[in-house]
């Protein structure tokens, strides 16, 4: 089925889709439809982006998000719309299903092309697909490897994954996708959450922080590097050889007391204790076995 451009669209072209609505094999229905700006040109820094899509408000939130503040020039957007297997539209039959599937892809694609404001030169890729979200998340990040991943949630007041609602695609997204997850919030509630935080009495601005922490001048920052080299230099212990008359002294006093020794009959015990200072130092030498 041809993509009918309406007159501000026109700046895209259509290019070359596929479906399974035919193949009677297939276990889940998909629909590709694709959609370039006629300046569009692919090169080496040309990036994907992936987005999940339904009829939420939220999930159009992040759609515009993204379109203002992500992707340039030159950029891929790949926007996927999921349906449950065991939602009330997937259970009708398939001659229904393929004519609702076709309309509601072919108005989504003319949504998200008119959420271009700026003209931007992209390409733009609808992945309509019949399954399980969770696993069609993950077959989609495989095949087109984007860069990041965008989706929208309705959130809560609370804060992290506990504003996240129980079982919600932004949690499971969050957890286990193998890309970086951005998470957007409506606008007015970023907005309500944004004041919340500014008339918050306790909370203390960057400057009021930096003000009343003590800074080190750079005299006071000088003196303490002095005061740590001097310490270093105090506690280092002292290599510096003994005087040379203390070794001869010693070495003269036990050649001395060797000699007494030789000099001696080797019968009977003999018990000396020989006391000296040698330049300040205590030597002790006791010979034994020596007969008077």
């Amino acid at each position: 089925m041809a993509i009918a451009l309406s007159p501000e669209n026109r700046t895209f072209v259509k290019r070359v889709g596929f479906d399974t609505f035919s193949n009677k094999d297939a276990t889940d229905f998909a629909l590709t439809l694709k959609s370039k700006h006629k300046d569009y040109k692919f090169g080496r820094g040309s990036r994907t982006f992936l987005c999940g899509t339904d009829q939420n408000d939220y999930s159009t939130i992040a759609l515009e998000w993204l379109l203002e503040e992500l992707v340039d020039d030159n950029d891929e957007i790949v926007c996927l719309r999921v349906i449950d297997k065991d939602s009330k539209m997937a259970t009708i039959d398939s001659s229904t299903q393929e004519k609702l599937y076709r309309l509601e892809a072919d108005k989504l694609l003319q949504t998200i092309i008119s959420k271009n404001d700026e003209d931007k030169a992209l390409s733009i890729v609808l992945e309509f697909c019949v399954g399980k979200v969770h696993d069609t998340f993950q077959r989609m990040i495989n095949l087109y490897e984007p860069i990041m991943l965008i989706v929208g949630t309705r959130g809560r007041s609370l804060g992290g994954f506990q504003g996240l609602l129980p079982g919600s695609v932004s949690k499971y997204c969050l957890q286990h996708s193998p890309v970086p997850v951005i998470v957007v919030r409506p606008n007015e509630k970023r907005e309500r959450k944004k004041r919340k935080r500014q008339d918050n009495p306790a909370r203390r601005t960057y400057m009021d922080i930096m003000s009343k922490t003590p800074q080190l001048s750079t005299i006071d920052m000088m003196h303490s590097n002095s005061s740590h080299s001097r310490l270093s230099a105090d506690t280092t212990p002292s290599t510096t050889p003994a005087p040379r008359e203390s070794a001869t002294s010693i070495s003269e006093a036990s050649t001395s007391l060797a000699s007494k020794k030789n000099n001696k009959d080797s019968t009977g015990d003999y018990a000396q204790s020989l006391s000296e200072k040698v330049s300040g130092l205590e030597i002790t030498c006791k010979a034994e076995s020596l007969d008077t």
